[in-house]
């Protein structure tokens, strides 16, 4: 059986960070849809704009996961790790308050944040 190279051990947590964070993101978009099931907050001014910003930003993170994990982690590590962060983020989403993730501030945190780890991967497979 093939060991885990010690080089792919950061990528591999930048990784799992991005899914989980994309898979929190995930579900708390989807409590927007339908239209009707949004709050009035998302339903007026840049409400809809944001949602689907953050839902381009958080798909572009993903790709840039997947890249970096095709590349810098054995194919068996990245399908454990990323299995495992997106099941665990049900459990870690039942944390956050409702008027966080059914808010602006809960997609636009979890965004932000998957942004973050996309650009530390993307730096980090650069250098």
């Amino acid at each position: 059986m093939p060991m885990l190279p010690v080089q792919s051990l950061v990528p591999l947590a930048l990784f799992t960070a991005l899914f989980f964070v994309a898979a929190l993101f995930v579900l708390a978009a989807l409590g927007h849809f339908p239209r009707a099931a949004r709050n009035d907050a998302m339903k007026q001014r840049f409400g809809p704009a944001l949602l689907w910003g953050t839902i381009v930003i958080v798909a572009l993170c993903a790709l840039v996961a997947v890249i970096a994990a095709w590349r810098f982690i054995p194919w068996f590590a990245a399908l454990i790790a990323g299995g495992a962060a997106i099941l665990v983020a049900p459990l870690a989403l039942q944390n956050f308050s409702d008027a966080f993730v059914d808010g602006q501030r809960g997609i636009a945190t979890f965004a932000a944040l998957d942004l973050v780890l996309a650009l530390a991967l993307v730096w980090y497979m650069t250098t």
